[in-house]
């Protein structure tokens, strides 16, 4: 669950940063929140155990490898240092706000949908100080 709620923060704060996405998948308004499908089903029955393996390929079992820009490892950097520390309950907090992308997914087109970027940038910009 937290390793899903940091790419929702990492997508928010690229968007609204940036202007574009850091990941090209799409975050799903699931019934407690926010998911990406791809890395939930990559640790099944993980629940809230840590973590001990990489994502990996399918078809070649080779692990799955991002190459980011400096600028997207500086920000996600930044959401393990601000966001990595929290429970993954307050994470999830977090991202049921009222006028939060999930809450508006789910009452626009109902559980699973899809969160659109758009969304995602609009929450995150009004955070976004002028002079960052």
């Amino acid at each position: 669950m937290q390793l899903v709620k940091l790419i929702y923060f990492a997508q928010g704060w690229y968007l609204a940063f940036v202007g574009k996405p850091i990941t090209s998948h799409k975050a799903h308004a699931w019934q407690y929140g926010p998911v990406y499908p791809l890395v939930y089903k990559a640790f099944p029955g993980a629940g809230s155990r840590p973590l001990d393996g990489l994502i990996t390929d399918k078809i070649t079992a080779e692990p799955y490898r991002a190459n980011f820009t400096d600028d997207e490892e500086a920000l996600i950097e930044w959401i393990v240092d601000e966001y990595g520390k929290l429970h993954a309950f307050d994470l999830s907090r977090r991202t049921h706000a009222d006028d939060g992308p999930w809450k508006a997914a789910i009452d626009r087109s109902g559980t699973y949908s899809e969160i659109p970027d758009s969304d995602l940038q609009s929450y995150f910009r009004q955070f976004v100080r002028d002079d960052a």
